[in-house]
């Protein structure tokens, strides 16, 4: 019988079942959804690592200066002298909680690693469709191979959060934590420990990926098994180095 995925048995998933485009953005879709909820329980130790009462200037409200009234007693219209609206925000407070733009932000990096997993299959789809393309038979064929390689990095998203979870000390940073500057400083500390370790998930992904690429590019083109091996390996090593590079920067 035939593996329903190939995720754990790429050979046989592609030499016996039929691959769709349909079924090839349903599993990206999946992928990116996992890839995003991934960071919600690491928002949640960001954000309960800050005292409930910390503020922070809110930066949706225009700076203090132009949100104070600006008459002109001396510049007048038709008599009438002039007084200058203010700017759009001013209502808001001028200071919010800690935690709330710690979700914010989470909810936008969320949605950015989901995003950043979609355009990666969209890029190793070309790619992979470019350096073989007189072996495919059909686009579908690459975009089939690219999507199933999206599972992998999936699941690199949830273990690298285990990883913060596990590794993180809340205590210590609560008892750092007596201001916002502070506990951020613990925080970004903390994490810059972990970085090591955070990396091997990504690593055994690319690993992975790039075992699902080779049965793809060997069932379902004509190319050779070490043909196969070099444009799988390639790249693959070229993702690893962007999302390490990346990683890097973040720090």
């Amino acid at each position: 019988m035939a593996p329903r995925t190939a995720v754990l048995s790429p050979k046989a998933y592609f030499r016996e079942r039929d691959v769709s485009a349909e079924r090839a953005l349903t599993v990206v879709a999946l992928s990116a959804l996992v890839a995003s909820l991934a960071l919600l329980p690491v928002g949640w130790l960001v954000a309960t690592s800050f005292d409930p009462s910390a503020t922070v200037p809110n930066p949706d409200r225009p700076d203090e200066s132009l949100c104070e009234p600006n008459d002109f007693p001396n510049l007048t219209v038709d008599g009438e002298s002039v007084t200058f609206g203010t700017p759009e925000g001013c209502a808001e407070p001028a200071r919010i909680g800690v935690r709330s733009v710690v979700w914010r932000v989470v909810g936008i990096e969320a949605l950015a690693q989901g995003l950043s997993l979609c355009l990666a299959w969209v890029g190793i789809t070309a790619a992979l469709y470019a350096l073989a393309r007189q072996s495919f038979e059909t686009g579908r064929d690459a975009m089939a191979i690219a999507g199933w390689g999206t599972v992998p990095w999936a699941a690199s998203a949830l273990a690298g959060a285990g990883v913060l979870l596990a590794t993180a000390d809340p205590s210590a940073v609560r008892v750092a934590g007596e201001s916002a500057s502070a506990t951020a400083d613990a925080l970004a500390s903390q994490f810059r420990a972990a970085l090591p370790v955070t990396l091997v998930p990504p690593a055994l992904a690319t690993l992975w990926t790039g075992w699902i690429h080779y049965h793809g590019l060997r069932e379902l083109t004509a190319l050779t098994s070490r043909r196969a091996l070099e444009l799988a390996a390639v790249v693959n090593a070229s993702g690893f180095l962007l999302v390490l590079t990346q990683t890097l920067l973040s720090v």
